[in-house]
């Protein structure tokens, strides 16, 4: 029996030379092959790579971004290689793209803190003992791999090849009491992230090393601005204007709690709209038509909602940030399922 899922997959019940001119006849290329995990498979055209689980055996013609970490997340095993053979991606770039592959399922734990947690009325991080001045750690600017949604390479789009980098500074202390998760942040569950004191000593460290970065990777370099925390003042934000012009490699992507309107979001909006290619920062649940990031307390109905389309990590139709680019490459509204 072949069944055609589509113009070019098919599932195969009997992997036999009869059924493969079966497929070949349909079409002259066929991307997918599905059959028993028992069946033989030496049938099966020299092209394709056959991969396996504990049920299916898995014949594709095309690599998937991130291919081992996927393979090892659906526990899944490559038995014979096709051609041109797939990349491993620490041979290939020097490094896992990522460390983690696994991430906390949207929705399951929003932690909202009481209205009289001193954190809230301080306005400052949960965790302290995790807040670094610039000169106390190794580096400023994280490499994007060591987080599991971020990864640390793009490898797709306008910005592909470029390495990426995470920036953490201290959430609360720096952002907005606006903030519509002002209590609910999603840094309230990472008790780990070393937090970066903001100020000169800051501006300084990262100044020191865009120039170091912007030697090492011609490429590209890109930072997500800010994991947690945000632009705390009109002068910090008019400091990336000045290193977007001073570093021609480096790209800029992250999300601000600060409304168009306010002092700090009109100059933030003045930098996207004039260096939106390489300073796509989106406003977070504002009511603007486009480069707008917004929360939605539900289970998505489908990909694209009212309030934006759905990030494709958070509905694991794609890896990393570095393997989809939406936020950069699109203008349209993402949301994002509370998490």
């Amino acid at each position: 029996m072949v069944r055609e899922l589509g113009r070019r997959t098919f599932i195969v019940a009997d992997l036999t030379p009869e059924t493969l001119r079966l497929v070949e006849s349909a079409t002259q290329v066929p991307s997918m092959l599905i059959g028993l995990r028992d069946q033989p498979m030496h049938h099966v055209p020299e092209r394709l790579t056959i991969i396996e689980d504990r049920r299916y055996r898995i014949a594709l013609s095309f690599e998937p971004p991130l291919v081992t970490e996927k393979l090892m997340r659906h526990s899944l095993q490559v038995v014979r290689h096709g051609l041109p053979r797939w990349k491993d991606p620490k041979q290939t770039y020097g490094q896992r793209l990522r460390r983690w592959t696994n991430h906390r399922p949207a929705l399951t734990r929003v932690l909202e803190l009481a209205e009289d947690h001193p954190a809230v009325l301080e306005g400052r991080t949960m965790f302290p003992s995790r807040l670094f001045a610039p000169d106390e750690v190794k580096q400023v600017l994280i490499p994007g791999e060591n987080s599991r949604k971020i990864g640390g390479l793009v490898t797709k789009g306008k910005w592909k090849g470029s390495r990426i980098f995470t920036l953490s500074l201290e959430e609360r202390k720096t952002c907005p009491r606006s903030c519509e998760h002002w209590r609910t942040c999603y840094a309230n569950h990472m008790p780990f992230t070393k937090r970066l004191r903001h100020g000169p000593a800051l501006v300084a460290g990262i100044e020191r090393e865009l120039s170091d970065l912007n030697h090492r990777y011609p490429a590209g370099i890109v930072v997500r601005a800010h994991i947690a925390g945000d632009f705390w003042s009109i002068g910090y934000v008019k400091k990336w204007a000045r290193w977007l012009q001073q570093f021609p490699s480096l790209r800029v992507f992250g999300y601000t709690a600060h409304r168009p309107a306010s002092r700090i979001g009109h100059e933030i909006q003045k930098m996207v709209d004039r260096y939106w290619d390489r300073f796509a920062i989106r406003f977070s649940n504002s009511d603007l038509a486009l480069r707008s990031a917004n929360t939605i307390y539900r289970q998505p109905e489908s990909t694209v909602v009212s309030e934006g389309v759905i990030c494709p990590a958070q509905l694991n139709r794609t890896e990393t940030c570095g393997t989809c680019g939406l936020c950069w490459h699109s203008e349209k509204n993402i949301a994002f399922v509370a998490h």
